[in-house]
């Protein structure tokens, strides 16, 4: 799988994901730094950052691939699918699947609502993503062993179908739509406030959420 992630990482950038040079500095890279995959699609750049794991067991298996692959999304620019720790966890419309990352055997699977216009994201042991459309809107979070569903927070107004956007540091989760900056901790909320509309990045620390203007 190692071989499989630096193949594509040097097809989309034509360089090697942990440089050139000598064969005992490229073998030091390999071990201690992160691999160079700027250039690579966003559509593959998750996956292929996962395949590159110095730790064997991060890595996906062969047989999970397919699915990883094929995973199905509503809206462009985000990946269906999140690899955390041992397992693999895919949006497939109208349901969440969660595999083993390893063998890509089936761990569990739940429903989810759609269109669902966020990326998944785990935090605090939790699944979380973003719906918007005119029913149904809101964030919802599921516990990532078992796939019960643990919290949801609707929208009190219907959302249009602009991306959630989120930032977490494993603990708080921050998510931004439209106007609205909500932050959540241990599935409890936190902060809900009302921002002008803008664009940017959402970045957050241990006491600071903040909304970086894009480049």
């Amino acid at each position: 799988m190692f071989a499989y992630g630096a193949v594509p990482a040097f097809a989309a950038t034509g360089r090697p994901p942990f440089g050139e040079g000598a064969v005992p500095t490229i073998i030091h890279r390999t071990l201690h730094e992160e691999p160079d995959l700027r250039g690579v699609p966003a559509s593959l750049a998750q996956l292929v950052a996962a395949c590159l794991s110095r730790d064997p067991d991060r890595r996906p298996s062969a047989k999970l691939l397919p699915a990883l692959l094929t995973a199905r999304t509503a809206t462009p620019g985000w990946l269906p699918f999140l690899l955390k720790g041992k397992g693999a966890f895919i949006l497939d419309s109208p349901h969440l699947v969660a595999l083993d990352a390893r063998t890509g055997k089936r761990l569990w699977s739940a429903d989810s609502p759609a269109p669902n216009t966020a990326p998944l994201v785990a935090a605090g042991g939790l699944i979380c993503t973003g719906v918007a459309g005119t029913t149904g809107s809101g964030l919802y979070a599921w516990d990532a062993e078992t796939g019960r569903i643990i919290w949801n927070y609707p929208l009190t107004t219907p959302a249009s179908t602009k991306q959630w956007e989120f930032g977490t540091n494993g603990s708080i989760l921050a998510a931004a739509h439209g106007n609205a900056l909500l932050a959540f901790h241990l599935g409890r909320t936190h902060h809900d406030l009302r921002l002008t509309p803008g664009r940017g990045n959402l970045k957050i620390d241990a006491s600071l959420v903040v909304r970086l203007p894009r480049i």
